[in-house]
């Protein structure tokens, strides 16, 4: 996807380890405008659109982890912000924000927000900086980049079926290596018998 000549983002249609995206481009020019953040916040939603929970392409460069670090703080300083229970659970956060497990569990620890206590992992509430993202919140510029989730008109991608042909084919495939592997150990067995 292409938006003008300032930015790129570059997703695969079925990815295999859930990727979300593979490339988010900002030219210099137009770097620290917001357009790198809106970009994230556009392949979560994709993501959550599709009803998986996805991940950036890794390794991340370091501007990239500095971007992606900065963008989950913030998405989960707002989920804590707005919650009100007294246990919070990572399963149920991921499936919410549609972003990986291990992602939440790698930007709390480098927030100093979890721990690791008798065999359990705890989530600290950090009350300074949930007052600081609230203030930033407050502050934000007029011009915050921002995407409307009612405006997005794009379907997933859906892999067609298996045709009964490939399917067929398929089946052969397997009988003749099957066979072949077959004879492979009549060989090995023949060859083992004569020595």
């Amino acid at each position: 996807m292409s938006m003008g000549e300032t930015r790129e983002l570059s997703k695969e249609k079925n990815s295999f380890l859930n990727y979300n995206v593979s490339c988010i481009m900002t030219l210099p020019p137009y770097q620290r405008q917001g357009f790198g953040r809106l970009l994230i916040d556009f392949s979560y939603l994709l993501t959550k659109n599709e009803g998986k929970i996805g991940s950036p392409e890794k390794p991340l460069s370091d501007l990239g982890l500095i971007s992606y670090r900065s963008y989950w703080k913030d998405l989960l300083l707002n989920y804590l912000a707005s919650y009100t229970e007294k246990n919070v659970y990572i399963k149920d956060m991921s499936t919410e924000m549609a972003v990986n497990a291990y992602d939440i569990v790698s930007t709390f620890q480098a927030m100093g927000m979890m721990k690791y206590w008798k065999g359990k992992h705890i989530l600290l509430k950090r009350q300074d900086l949930l007052e600081e993202f609230l203030e930033r919140q407050k502050r934000r510029r007029a011009d915050y980049k921002e995407i409307d989730p009612k405006c997005l008109n794009w379907r997933p991608y859906v892999p067609p079926p298996p045709s009964e042909e490939s399917q067929s084919n398929s089946n052969k495939n397997k009988t003749v290596a099957a066979n072949k592997a077959a004879a492979d150990r009549k060989k090995a067995q023949a060859a083992s018998a004569v020595q």
